[in-house]
């Protein structure tokens, strides 16, 4: 990829601005402190990859709207490129949200063959990619940091595959992978954890079933108590409701036998006078005749009275004697009763039995509640350990079958990103021996007090110190080396990866924003020179600087007046 040339129609403080790229060499963009310089390097990145759509951490204010305009309406800019074989134009209104990409032979609309983030799309680095190798700013450059993608791009080259299609992809691909658990995708290893967490909560819940069962032993043994008791209870109940019953029954009979021999002794006292009157009309009767005889005998009365006299006895006596049958024929007769079997006299009284029985029923009532409460106590632990227990056993199945799913899925992605992390590895090896030489002679014109920098499979590197032959590792370099140095070095690491990178694919711009800014003036430009000379030769160099003396000292230098072309902001 190339970038001719790039039309500012409005970006921060550029408006209406046009800058036109040389071929083959370095473009140098001069101008002081906050006039532009890292606007213009902002304003290209844009071009190429769009804003970000969120605030990077840290971040107050978008990128975005930290260049909007200072004093234009217009918030777009307008780039010509050379990537893939064909000369594009891109145009972008950051205002309106637009993006068009244009066949400038044809002037048709390819905007639709692309992602927004256009460096993805020809030189397989995302924006924060582009951003770690490629965009280079002086006061930054010792913060290199490496990116699974970019490994992922190394790796690819070292295995000679595509980039989506190397190992580095599928192991994250492995380790991205999910596993579906109730309707929901989740990490294996999550779902293994998880199922196992159920597992052991169902087992929870029947030991405490188990328990609760086991605890219930002693209330099932005050339940066959209290059963044994209410038993005992209703057969006394039902004896001494039918001793009741009986005594009752003899008493209304006693009761009976009195009030009939009261209204006998009152039929006896009202027959009393009566049965009297007709004995005495007998006697007198029975005295008359006699008297009458009697007189007859002694010559007292004639016989014609005498007769009639004793005739008279006789009609008193009979009357008497018709009053006292026909009295005595009224007399009620005598009932016949069946005689009572036991022992009357044995019977208890039935107050006395009716409280006794008073008594027994309120002891039974008493255990019948607390027999249902047994009852129903145990009963709702026995009826939910019936319901429960099995079910939680076929959870607990269930969820066993689950689990060993799970643990085999999980074996096997890990399994297979074994074996590709070890071809992984290799490939590391072979792009880190890559970047290894690259990097040595890059240094070598960057900062010759150090040299050999090797690069583990992390992009992490060690450098030797050249004068005393000391190994020192990246924490060492980060925090014991001078700014320049570490500039220098990691410069080199930046322009290493620039060069594996393009060297299997589209040529990388590379934007340096005042990179030396740290060096010695010896080094500035032996550095400038290396850049200029060698490194624009195969990829676009576009430097942006404000220390203008610097490079108009080396204006007069050969290298510099063949490679170098500057551009007045």
């Amino acid at each position: 990829m190339r970038i001719e040339s790039i039309q500012i129609r409005g970006f921060g403080c550029l408006v209406e601005r046009r800058y036109e790229f040389p071929v083959g060499k370095a473009a140098l963009v001069l101008e002081e402190n906050e006039r532009g310089k890292s606007t213009l390097a902002a304003a290209i990145l844009a071009g190429l990859c769009d804003f970000p759509t969120r605030k990077a951490a840290g971040e107050i204010v978008k990128a975005k709207d930290i260049y909007q305009p200072w004093q234009a309406d217009t918030y777009a800019i307008e780039m010509d490129i050379e990537a893939g074989g064909r000369r594009l134009r891109i145009q972008r209104d950051f205002a309106r949200g637009s993006f068009v990409v244009r066949d400038r032979e044809t002037n048709r609309d390819l905007a639709a063959e692309f992602e927004s983030d256009l460096a993805a799309c020809f030189l397989n680095l995302p924006r924060d990619d582009y951003l770690r190798v490629a965009l280079v700013s002086g006061k930054e450059v010792h913060r290199f940091a490496s990116s699974p993608r970019l490994q992922s791009r190394l790796t690819a080259l070292a295995e000679g595959s595509e980039m989506d299609a190397g190992a580095e992809i599928a192991i994250a691909a492995l380790e991205n992978a999910t596993y579906a658990l109730d309707g929901k995708a989740i990490k294996p290893i999550t779902a293994v954890t998880r199922i196992s967490h159920d597992i052991e909560e169902k087992r929870h819940l029947m030991a405490a079933l188990d328990a609760r069962l086991d605890a219930a032993g002693k209330e099932a043994a005050d339940l066959e108590r209290l059963q044994d008791e209410e038993a005992r209870l209703r057969e006394r109940v039902a004896a001494l409701d039918a001793e009741y019953q009986a005594a009752r029954l003899q008493e209304e009979r006693d009761q009976m036998k009195a009030a009939e021999r009261t209204r006998a002794e009152l039929a006896a006292a009202r027959q009393a006078g009566p049965l009297l009157l007709g004995k005495l009309l007998a006697a007198a009767g029975g005295i008359a005749g006699v008297a009458a005889v009697m007189l007859a005998m002694l010559a007292k009365l004639s016989p014609a009275a005498s007769a009639a006299l004793a005739g008279l006895g006789i009609l008193v006596a009979a009357g008497g004697l018709t009053l006292v049958a026909r009295l005595r024929a009224g007399e009620p007769k005598a009932e016949s009763r069946p005689e009572t079997n036991g022992d009357v006299s044995a019977q208890r009284p039935a107050p006395e039995v009716e409280e006794e029985l008073r008594s027994a029923r309120m002891r039974l009532d008493d255990v019948i509640v607390r027999l249902r409460d047994d009852e129903r106590s145990v009963g709702v632990l026995i009826q939910a350990y019936r319901q429960e227990y099995p079910r939680l056993q076929e959870d607990v199945a269930r969820l066993t079958s689950e689990l060993r799913r799970a643990s085999r899925f999980d074996s096997a992605l890990a399994s297979a990103a074994d074996v590709l992390r070890e071809l992984a590895s290799s490939s590391r090896r072979r792009w880190a021996s890559a970047l290894n030489e690259r990097a040595s002679a890059i240094l070598a014109h960057l900062n010759p007090d150090y040299d050999t920098p090797l690069f583990d499979d992390s992009l992490d590197l060690t450098v030797r110190h050249v004068a005393d032959n000391r190994i020192i590792e990246k924490p060492d370099i980060d925090a014991r080396l001078s700014m320049g140095a570490k500039d220098q070095i990691y410069l080199a690491v930046r322009l290493a990866c620039c060069r594996e990178l393009s060297d299997a694919g589209e040529p990388i711009p590379i934007i340096l924003d005042d990179p030396l800014i740290a060096s010695d003036d010896e080094r500035f430009a032996s550095g400038l020179r290396y850049l200029a000379e060698t490194f624009a030769l195969q990829e676009q160099v576009i430097i942006l600087s404000c220390h203008r003396a610097r490079h108009e000292s080396l204006a007069g230098q050969e290298w510099f007046k063949r490679q170098v072309e500057i551009i007045e902001l």
